[in-house]
């Protein structure tokens, strides 16, 4: 595993990532939110009103 900098580039944030679905201050990213958006159920009824499974 590689970390900020093991490859000569600089600069770099060390070993800093912030790629998670919350920030340090736990607060949901725009992704968490988007991901949330994506999972959710969803339902499908035919045009006479039946649902569809």
């Amino acid at each position: 595993m590689a970390y900020g900098g093991d490859f000569g580039d600089d600069p770099n944030d060390k070993n800093f990532v912030m790629d998670g679905l919350c920030f340090s201050d736990h607060t949901p990213t725009p992704g968490l939110v988007e991901y949330k958006k994506a999972i959710e159920p969803v339902q499908v009824l035919g045009l006479d009103g039946d649902e569809v499974t």
